[in-house]
């Protein structure tokens, strides 16, 4: 507005309905006003009375002042309710994603609360997002591409990487509200189990300690093998484009007197699996193991099949809005380029029958 009204000086009067309109605080109104007075724009306003004298300023300042104290008042006693509204359990503010905001009607809680609940679209994606994060078999960006593809969103859009990696770390997932960093019991119900929360929170930090990440080179000892001359972390390269390597850190950047030679990545993964086969699993740890694994391929189905119905339901709704476009352009309710527009939209891939496969981790 100030910009508009230095470039335009056919502009001589600013009308607002109020002074708490034009600012906030007193600073703000002191500067803003100076700079009214130096373009010669004349400040009214349509519910005060004010005057160009040194009883009108001093009418003007007492009402900026209210303006500002209003203001703060206002914030603190918000800020105050929405602490209170945590320490019932309930979400003081927007639903994470999975859930959403509702007024219940008086079951349950006081008549018009504000509260939130699973979301039938994508509280089954926010599942699905924690299981396969929680194998260890996924990296953050693959997850990201992975649930994009399935149709995991926020409020605004598609999601992002960084908040999805938030959201595989809110704890409102486990029915939980934390506010100011204080942590209540909420009364939402939960998305995943704790068990499975947890086992979340150890791959990211296993993946920050392997500093598992996509690289140019993948191979999936990498990140995890160290030298033994020196502990220097050992990388990879691929020579001729064909013949995989492992190297030392230590030695290729100096910071180590490390001499030991490139070494053929199948030589070290004879090594690493020599090492495995002098494990072996009790009985009874075995058979249990055994049982966490039909029950991960189980639920793997599951998470296939309803993720197939949601894009279907998802590309019959598109289907749908865009017959509605049609008929609209056909009323002439829209013009041409607005109905091309919506419909050169992109639709949302066709649900498979095949369940789509991890980026690969290990050899078997």
């Amino acid at each position: 507005m100030l910009q508009h009204l230095s470039e335009d000086p056919t502009v001589t009067v600013l009308i607002v309905h109020k002074l708490d309109r034009l600012a906030r605080n007193l600073e703000d109104h002191v500067t803003v006003r100076s700079q009214l007075r130096k373009l010669g724009v004349q400040l009214i306003s349509v519910t005060e009375s004010l005057e160009e004298s040194a009883s009108g300023m001093l009418v003007e300042g007492i009402l900026a002042s209210i303006a500002e104290f209003y203001s703060s008042n206002l914030a603190q006693e918000v800020m105050k309710g929405m602490t209170e509204k945590a320490r019932r359990g309930s979400w003081p503010s927007f639903a994470p994603v999975g859930y959403k905001n509702i007024r219940i009607d008086g079951q349950g809680g006081r008549f018009g609360e504000a509260v939130i609940i699973p979301d039938e679209e994508q509280a089954p994606l926010v599942r699905q997002a924690f299981e396969l994060y929680g194998t260890g078999e996924w990296t953050l960006t693959d997850l990201h591409q992975e649930m994009t593809h399935r149709g995991l969103s926020a409020r605004k859009g598609t999601i992002s990487r960084s908040r999805l990696a938030k959201m595989l770390k809110n704890k409102a997932y486990l029915g939980k509200v934390v506010w100011n960093g204080v942590e209540y019991p909420g009364s939402h119900p939960p998305l995943i189990s704790e068990e499975l929360f947890w086992q979340v929170q150890d791959v990211f930090r296993l993946h920050d300690l392997a500093k598992d990440r996509r690289r140019k080179h993948p191979h999936y000892l990498k990140g995890t093998l160290y030298c033994a001359s020196c502990e220097s972390r050992l990388s990879t390269m691929t020579a001729k484009g064909r013949y995989p390597y492992f190297y030392c850190l230590g030695r290729q950047t100096g910071a180590t007197t490390c001499t030991e030679p490139y070494t053929p990545a199948e030589d070290l993964e004879r090594q690493v699996e020599a090492l495995y086969q002098r494990i072996q699993l009790p009985h009874h740890l075995a058979a249990s193991l055994s049982q966490r694994l039909q029950t991960e391929i189980d639920t793997r189905e599951t998470n296939r099949t309803r993720s197939a119905e949601l894009l279907t339901q998802r590309l019959n709704r598109l289907d749908t809005e865009r017959d509605k476009l049609l008929k609209a352009y056909y009323a002439e309710a829209i013009t041409l380029n607005q109905l091309k527009t919506e419909q050169h939209r992109p639709k949302p891939p066709a649900p498979t029958t095949n369940s789509p496969k991890p980026p690969e981790r290990c050899r078997s």
